[in-house]
């Protein structure tokens, strides 16, 4: 969740005109920390929402900056990795089915923000093309 917020505080300063030696003194001292704590301790087993919420973190922070993926690892591996974790811990499982709303809006806006990063970045290395 960190890294998620912290991809949109960042977004928000930057166009805010903040001044920008220290929000990279600032990046330098928080984001590396926190992609190789979210990558090494990522969960791959019975709590696949964490493994959700942890790739939803790393695809926004890798999207973003990426030369973090050195510390976790390449954007496309990353998009597998919540590719599946999403679809594991949205469905409905046999045993932990979530019921609260508040929780179902909250994964799907994660998810919303890992897809429009991932969409970005694709924009970014293949513009649409032009009809003529």
């Amino acid at each position: 969740m960190r890294l998620v917020q912290f991809a949109w505080i960042d977004a928000l300063l930057v166009a805010a005109g903040y001044d920008k030696r220290e929000l990279h003194s600032l990046r330098s001292k928080i984001l590396p920390a926190h992609v190789y704590y979210t990558w090494r301790y990522r969960s791959l087993g019975l709590r696949r929402i964490t493994t959700c919420w942890g790739s939803c973190g790393l695809v926004l922070a890798v999207a973003r900056w990426p030369s973090l993926a050195g510390l976790s690892t390449s954007l496309d591996a990353l998009r597998g990795i919540w590719e599946k974790g999403s679809f594991v811990a949205i469905r409905a499982g046999r045993r932990n089915r979530e019921q609260a709303l508040g929780y179902h809006l909250f994964s799907w806006e994660f998810c919303w923000q890992t897809q429009a990063a991932l969409r970005a970045v694709e924009n970014m290395f293949h513009p649409p093309l032009k009809s003529d």
